[in-house]
């Protein structure tokens, strides 16, 4: 009888899966057919009761609140931290979702009397689905009553998007974070699902304690580390002394610049710079020298994004990002550009300089490769980046810098996840994993080094970065003969104490493309010098 009963609750949800996803479909003109696995786990459990849910940066998390008021008729509060999120999800929604703003809020509280927006109308008769907001608005004493006197027997759920901020901000930054709890007391019987990408196991704790929810609240979860992004950690030239912070800043954005300037820029992979707010306008204004010097036209390649760009132009850049075939190439950003922004191409994610914490790393490395394609991170930092006096950075930044241990390693272990070094080869890790991999191809690169020569670890850390300058650039050039051979890399590394400057990186590479032999001496001298 029990299979039986089991058989029947499997085939009704999973009828009522494809029910919901066909509806999504319609609306927003997707090609959903079917579930990934936690996403089923993590519906399941929000049927049933409250979930917090902590899966990666591009998993679908969006789809689990899209479909469950679907299947349940009841409305959902979503709660968002960021305009942009909220903006991207009630466009694609259209009108079965509304953003509960100020103004908004004001023609709701119409007691009564006067005329109704058509928003209101749509609100009021069933139409809208989804109900998004601030937590500034949605615990605000005015939209509180308007829940309790229409709407608290129509909404079932209350999911907290990028939970992470209600421990992250809810203190001091954004305290109402911590009053979402209120909406308990005026919806009886709310189901609360917390969802965020980034989550220690006790920040998990201070998630569930904050927002009151249930001991009996069911974790579904899985590493945050995605298989398809390589993390390497590269240092910079230093920013005190002989070399200002402006030039150890140049001398890893240049590179981009020139080769974005190539004739081949259609091959760039698409790359977000992270950076601190100066530096998002010192690499606007290099790409401006460069593209006067070199007489290119890079600029409709390049923007930048940050808090105080217009709410207009945040909006659409993050439209722009998010279309695959956007001429939009380099992007400097700050922070304000990570939590909810999908642009599915992303092939690279430089951060110049650590950023204040692990979640925040993850946050912006997982703008990369959400497509599923490879994307390389690559953080460079100096001495100054993480001195006993940066008092803004949380210590573990400092020791994944430093650390010479597998970088997924080490983010595990910060997450509590284990990582399983079977789902990505060795060489598609890290900087440290790939010096060890024992694959042909690796191998084959291994041979050619004559280890009689004991590489110094300057040698060995140019060996990674020019490694991966080499490949980039034969991915994008790969119906060209670019020169970047393993020989030349050889080479290159053997003779790197004695090249001191251009021209002899020039002598030494022949007859190689000017571009390249300016990137091979910026990294000889950003590493080894």
């Amino acid at each position: 009888m029990d299979v039986c009963v089991d058989k029947f609750l499997f085939l009704d949800f999973s009828l009522k899966t494809k029910i919901a996803l066909a509806e999504i479909n319609k609306e927003k003109n997707q090609t959903y057919s079917y579930l990934k696995h936690l996403q089923v786990q993590a519906v399941k459990s929000a049927l049933n009761g409250e979930t917090l849910v902590v899966l990666p940066t591009g998993y679908g998390k969006s789809l689990i609140y899209e479909l469950i008021p679907k299947m349940t008729n009841q409305k959902a509060i979503v709660i968002s931290p960021l305009n942009s999120i909220i903006s991207e999800q009630v466009t694609k929604k259209g009108n079965t979702a509304i953003w509960i703003t100020d103004t908004v809020l004001n023609d709701l509280a119409w007691n009564g009397v006067g005329p109704k927006t058509e928003q209101v109308t749509s609100l009021m008769s069933g139409k809208v689905t989804h109900i998004f907001g601030h937590p500034e608005i949605l615990v605000s004493k005015q939209f509180l009553e308007i829940v309790r006197d229409n709407l608290c027997d129509t909404v079932g759920y209350v999911f907290v998007d990028e939970a992470h901020c209600v421990v992250n901000w809810g203190c001091q930054f954004r305290p109402d974070y911590q009053k979402l709890s209120k909406l308990k007391s005026v919806i009886r019987g709310v189901v609360f699902v917390a969802m965020t990408a980034t989550a220690t196991h006790r920040m998990q704790h201070e998630i569930l304690e904050k927002l009151c929810m249930s001991k009996s609240t069911t974790v579904v979860q899985t590493s945050n580390i995605r298989a398809n992004i390589k993390f390497n950690i590269v240092k910079r030239q230093p920013s005190t002394g002989k070399t200002s912070a402006e030039e150890s800043f140049e001398t890893i954005v240049l590179p981009l610049l020139k080769e974005l300037c190539t004739d081949n820029n259609d091959d760039f992979p698409r790359t977000i710079v992270y950076s601190k707010l100066k530096y998002c306008a010192l690499g606007y204004e290099l790409a401006h020298k460069v593209s006067m010097k070199s007489n290119t036209q890079i600029m409709d390649s390049i923007s930048q994004y940050h808090a105080p760009s217009t709410s207009s132009m945040k909006e659409k850049l993050v439209q722009e990002m998010g279309h695959p075939s956007s001429k939009l190439k380099l992007l400097f950003a700050t922070e304000a550009y990570s939590m909810g922004t999908d642009a599915p191409n992303i092939r690279r994610i430089v951060h110049i300089g650590p950023p204040s914490s692990l979640d925040t790393y993850m946050q912006e490395v997982g703008r990369g490769g959400r497509d599923g394609e490879d994307c390389d991170a690559l953080l460079y930092y100096n001495a100054s980046d993480i001195g006993k006096n940066v008092t803004s950075m949380m210590p573990e930044v400092c020791e994944f810098c430093i650390s010479n241990t597998c970088r997924r390693t080490f983010l595990g272990m910060h997450f509590g996840m284990q990582h399983d070094h079977d789902t990505v080869s060795l060489h598609r890790c890290c900087d440290i994993c790939a010096d060890i991999c024992s694959c042909d191809t690796c191998l084959a690169k291994r041979d050619i080094v004559d280890y009689d020569d004991q590489l110094t670890s300057d040698q060995i850390s140019l060996s990674s970065a020019l490694s991966s300058y080499f490949d980039a650039e034969n991915r994008s050039n790969e119906n060209k003969i670019t020169g970047l051979t393993d020989e030349l890399l050889t080479t290159i590394i053997k003779s790197s104490p004695k090249l001191s400057s251009k021209d002899d990186v020039a002598r030494l590479c022949g007859d190689l493309q000017d571009l390249f032999i300016d990137n091979i001496y910026i990294l000889i001298s950003t590493v080894t010098k």
